[in-house]
Parts: C-alpha cells; sequence; structure tokens
C-alpha cells in the first residue's frame, strides 16, 4: 500500500473486527440480561469505529496513486461485507431481545421492523455504491495502464524517429561531402584537359618552327 495512515487504519480495523466475532461468538450467547445488553452496546460501538474507519480508509484510496488504488478499494470492500455481515447478526440479537430488559441509555431508541429493514436497505445501496466505486475505479487504473502503455509506445516510436532523423542527417552530410569532392574533381579533370590542350598547341608550335627553320631558312 502506499499510505502509512491507510495501512495503520486497515489494522486497527482488522484487530477491532476479530474482537466483535470473538465476542459475538463466544461472549454474547453466554451473556444475560443487563450483562448481555452492555456487550451488545459495545459491539455496537466498535462497529461505528469501524464504519468510520471505512470512510477514513476510502479518503486515503481516493487520494492514492492509481497502481495502488484497486488493490486499496478491494480491501476496503473486504472490510464492508464483514461489517455488514456482523451488523446483520447483531440487529437478529437486538430484536430478539425484549425491549424491557434493555437499560435505557443516551442515543438508544426502539427498533420497530420498519427501521430494520431501511437500515438494511441502506447497507444494500451502499453495498451497490461501492460496487459500482470498485468497478469504476478498475476501469480508470487499466485506462491509465493503457494510456501509461501507449505513451511509452509512443516515446519509443519518437527515438526511433529522431534515430532515423539523426541518419538522415549523417547521409545528407555524407552526400554533400561526395558532391563537393566531384566537384573539385570535375574542376581539376577540366584543368588538366586544359593543360593538355596547351601542352600540345605548344608543342605543335615548336613542331611547326623546327619544320621552318629546316626547310625555309
Amino acid at each position: 500500500m502506499s499510505s502509512e495512515r491507510f495501512e495503520a487504519l486497515d489494522e486497527q480495523l482488522c484487530e477491532v473486527l476479530l474482537e466483535i466475532e470473538n465476542e459475538y461468538a463466544e461472549k454474547l450467547p453466554l451473556y444475560k440480561g443487563y450483562a448481555k445488553d452492555e456487550l451488545v452496546t459495545e459491539i455496537e460501538r466498535k462497529l461505528d469505529f469501524c464504519t468510520k474507519a471505512i470512510f477514513d480508509m476510502e479518503s486515503e484510496a481516493h487520494s492514492a496513486p492509481s497502481t495502488f488504488r484497486f488493490d486499496m478499494m478491494e480491501l476496503i470492500k473486504k472490510h464492508k461485507l464483514s461489517i455488514q455481515r456482523i451488523s446483520s447478526l447483531m440487529r437478529r440479537t437486538t430484536t430478539s431481545i425484549p425491549s424491557s430488559s434493555r437499560p435505557p441509555y443516551v442515543g438508544r431508541s426502539d427498533i420497530d421492523d420498519d427501521v430494520v429493514q431501511a437500515v438494511a436497505e441502506g447497507s444494500r445501496v451502499l453495498d451497490r455504491t461501492a460496487e459500482s466505486l470498485t468497478r469504476a475505479t478498475r476501469v480508470a487504473v487499466e485506462t491509465e495502464d493503457i494510456g501509461h502503455q501507449v505513451l511509452n509506445d509512443l516515446g519509443q516510436q519518437r527515438e526511433t524517429l529522431v534515430r532515423t532523423r539523426d541518419r538522415l542527417f549523417d547521409a545528407n552530410e555524407e552526400l554533400t561531402r561526395t558532391r563537393r569532392i566531384l566537384r573539385v574533381m570535375r574542376l581539376r579533370i577540366m584543368t588538366n584537359k586544359l593543360i593538355l590542350i596547351l601542352i600540345i598547341v605548344l608543342e605543335s608550335a615548336i613542331l611547326a618552327a623546327l619544320i621552318y627553320y629546316k626547310f625555309f631558312v
């Protein structure tokens, strides 16, 4: 995971959920009357802590890098299912306790069937919302991965084009040097031809002078 706070919340949440599991499975069946009501209240308080921890973990997950976000949301979904399962068990437990045997305490009210159904429906809505967020996060992560891959491919293609351009520049420079050499060679050939013509003319003139001197002088 990328967030130390997320890891700390996950560790605390796992510990509290384990405590709730043990209290529900081992202690609650043995308790009666007031002691049972107190244990139920304690479990509900811990469930409230778990709900708040889930909210904080979701905040951390949404601000985390996309490469870690999917795994974080999957872990949150797993914890939500555990909390929902325990909450359902606790609702059945609290509705089975007669209201006369429960001690009054702050924030506690009688729970009728309509409220229980509303809470259950709210839990289902939250679960569906969490699943939608998980799917959206997965799609976003996959899209971002594809984007990174496309960017990498474009970067490699750019490097290939740059190397090709450099090779073309080198080839162009070689061609320029070759044209320059050919131009110099052509000038030298023309110069050599002119010199050769001058030599031939000069030799012809000398030969003509010799002939004239020998036969006419």
